[in-house]
């Protein structure tokens, strides 16, 4: 099966997309951790976003930007 390659502009609106995923996922978790107190539920959802921040979207852009 013969693998398609994204043109440049893709790239550049996927990476853009990302970006602004984790500039939104940045600032919900400023509000849920100000809420934080030992709920279950929420230090799941914190590091969950901090998952993404710190590794989610290098992951995701190095997969993109990867030239095969």
């Amino acid at each position: 099966m013969k693998k398609r390659r994204l043109k440049r502009w893709v790239k550049v609106a996927i990476t853009l997309l990302v970006l602004f995923t984790g500039f939104i996922v940045y600032m919900n978790l400023r509000n849920v951790t100000c809420l934080s107190n030992k709920d279950g539920l929420k230090i799941a959802l914190v590091l969950l976003g901090w998952f993404w921040i710190v590794l989610g979207q290098i992951l995701t852009l190095i997969i993109l930007w990867e030239e095969n």
